[in-house]
């Protein structure tokens, strides 16, 4: 009961550091940085899939000081890759690895991916939208003896990054239309038609239609 208490007073002190700023963008950069340094890991992160192209993408990503960032180098991955994350989301189970030995062998690539980023343990939890997977939320290298604490504590937050991600995902939308409405106006203002002749370079109009 003291840790998921604990957990809440976090999670509550995160969401007001996050509503501080302004933009969706630094909400969500802030409230995984916030989680970062109170965890004490290497890398938390969040990946979004595009399911259309069947990829997930490293969107939002936090590092401690002197650990390198992978976000530029973590878009487009193929989810069959990492299928077997998606088998236990799909049973509604998360991923921990307490030892990035112990897939060696099963998990080729993974380990070989993990390896490269000096990741030796991780935490996958998924982010769920209207029941469907839509991306996951991610810790590298957390403390060596908090694995299930840590798990309970990214599935109570997975549903407020859910909430930050429609946020901005509708003012993204919000944004677009504006453009585009404001791009057909334009548009509408002079509306014209001439006759041009090319031997004589001289053109008259034939009609004009001024729109205010």
């Amino acid at each position: 009961m003291q840790i998921i208490i604990r957990y809440e007073l976090v999670i509550n002190e995160a969401l007001h550091s996050a509503l501080m700023l302004d933009t969706p963008d630094e909400q969500i950069d802030e409230f995984i940085r916030f989680f970062g340094k109170h965890i004490g890991c290497d890398r938390i992160y969040i990946f979004e899939d595009n399911k259309k192209e069947h990829v997930t993408d490293n969107t939002y990503e936090w590092c401690h000081h002197g650990i390198e960032s992978e976000m530029d180098y973590l878009q487009g991955v193929d989810m069959d890759i990492i299928d077997w994350w998606y088998k236990a989301f799909g049973k509604k189970e998360n991923v921990i690895i307490r030892d990035v030995e112990t897939i060696k062998n099963e998990h080729v690539y993974t380990y070989n991916t993990l390896k490269i980023q000096n990741v030796k343990r991780l935490v996958i939890c998924p982010i769920r939208y209207k029941n469907e997977i839509s991306g996951f939320f991610g810790v590298d290298n957390p403390p060596i003896d908090d694995h299930l604490g840590l798990t309970t504590f990214l599935d109570m937050i997975a549903t407020l990054v859910i909430s930050f991600l429609k946020i901005r995902n509708s003012q993204n939308k919000f944004k677009r239309e504006a453009k585009l409405s404001g791009y057909s106006a334009l548009g509408q203002i002079y509306t014209s038609m001439h006759y041009i002749n090319v031997k004589t370079n001289r053109f008259h109009i034939v009609k004009m239609e001024r729109k205010f």
